[in-house]
């Protein structure tokens, strides 16, 4: 099969114009398990 994980990214502080949003909830779709997986052979 294969291994899907969660990564955690610094990011910068925030500059003038800049804006800060919180994501409550996240999804995958079975699109994003083929690409994961190379299904279509075009996957970088």
């Amino acid at each position: 099969m294969f291994d899907l994980n969660i990564i955690f990214n610094d990011v910068r502080e925030n500059g003038i114009s800049d804006v800060t949003i919180k994501i409550f909830y996240c999804g995958m779709c079975r699109t994003d398990v083929h690409f994961a997986k190379n299904d279509w052979g075009d996957t970088i």
